[in-house]
């Protein structure tokens, strides 16, 4: 049996199609195709992590599947066990991992 689709996924396929270009992953993201190009290269964040991961190579040209779009952007905010196990042993979590998150939930850094 299949999972039943996101909003998020629902809504990159009635767009965009099953594959997505740069251009229209810049434009969900709000962010320009070249700042989304230097976020995936530099992998500083998750959400750039996951979407390097959805990235599929057709001859020269580069495609990212939509599903996986979708988990990215739906799992972007949620914070690791560990992360919350310090925070809630009142040690903290360093200001990069909470800095990290914020700006995964908020999109990529511009």
């Amino acid at each position: 049996m299949t999972e039943p689709l996101s909003a998020t996924h629902q809504y990159l396929l009635a767009h965009y199609g099953p594959l997505l270009t740069f251009k229209h992953l810049a434009e969900v993201l709000h962010l320009s195709p070249n700042g989304v190009r230097m976020a995936i290269v530099r992998k500083r964040q998750p959400l750039a992590v996951a979407l390097g991961e959805a990235r599929r190579k057709l001859g020269r040209r580069v495609y990212f599947e939509a599903r996986m779009v979708a988990e990215a952007i739906d799992g972007c905010g949620t914070i690791p066990a560990n992360v919350t196990a310090k925070l809630q042993q009142g040690r903290g979590s360093s200001d990069k991992e909470l800095t990290t998150y914020e700006n995964c939930h908020g999109g990529l850094q511009r």
